[in-house]
């Protein structure tokens, strides 16, 4: 893959990014194997003139007549340089391998991860219907039954004395809807008790009564009291005695006082 990406013919080359990065992904997973053309590097002759030059400098005439020690001296300066353009060509190569590298990582999708595919692939778990509980208690049906009366009156019910509310008033009182009668007290304050009984079967039902008022209390008769003594009637024995009376003279009895 490094070969490839350092062809000199732009043409032997990876066409893009996407081409390379699939290549290294194709190593050592069954990829096509990549095919890398041997091209053949032509050394330029700038060094051999360099070392020319330098060999014409240190002496002319011993160049000319060593022809032999010049061409060493090239090869020897050709191997150096080879090495280091070797060096170069393969520092560039592993700090692209290492690019890549870190392109594909970063680019590739994180592994899935096995608990979350096993919870997948596991059916999902049929909802089971509740279980019946106990049967929620129906409430009573209601219904409102109207009270008028001559005056205001406590509406109680007669067996614990509960209160139902007032008559003659907009909001009237409800009762359980039955068939069996109630027994209700009529109060109100200054006014006999009125006991009924009513059926509350239907709703909107509306009874009219009439209170008797409480009877005034009798008054006795008060005595008038004076502030003098009372007199009293003299008691029969207290009563003079009629005087005596001188029985008149007869002649068998002689009177001592007549001469």
């Amino acid at each position: 893959v490094v070969l490839k990406a350092l062809q000199k013919d732009p043409q032997l080359r990876y066409g893009s990014m996407a081409e390379m990065v699939a290549a290294i992904a194709g190593v050592g997973h069954g990829g096509p194997m990549v095919q890398v053309v041997a091209e053949e590097i032509v050394q330029n002759d700038a060094s051999a003139s360099f070392v020319w030059k330098r060999s014409n400098t240190a002496g002319a005439a011993a160049a000319a007549s060593s022809p032999q020690l010049t061409t060493a001296r090239v090869r020897e300066s050709r191997a150096p340089s080879q090495r280091g353009l070797w060096l170069g060509v393969g520092m560039a190569a592993l700090g692209l391998t290492l690019l890549v590298a870190m392109i594909f990582m970063m680019g590739r999708s994180p592994d899935t991860d096995p608990s979350a595919s096993a919870t997948s692939a596991t059916p999902a778990e049929v909802a089971r219907p509740p279980e019946p509980g106990e049967p929620t208690p129906e409430v009573p049906e209601q219904v409102t039954l109207k009270f008028l009366t001559n005056v205001p009156a406590t509406i109680v019910d007669a067996a614990d004395g509960a209160l139902y509310g007032t008559s003659n008033a907009d909001e009237q009182p409800s009762f359980e809807r039955s068939d069996e009668p109630i027994a209700l007290i009529l109060r109100a304050e200054g006014y006999q008790d009125l006991h009924i009984s009513v059926v509350p079967n239907r709703d909107g039902k509306a009874f009219d009564y009439e209170l008797l008022p409480l009877a005034a209390p009798t008054e006795a008769p008060s005595v008038r009291r004076s502030g003098g003594s009372k007199s009293k009637a003299p008691a029969p024995s207290e009563q003079e005695a009629p005087a005596k009376q001188i029985p008149e003279d007869h002649d068998d009895l002689k009177n001592p006082f007549k001469h």
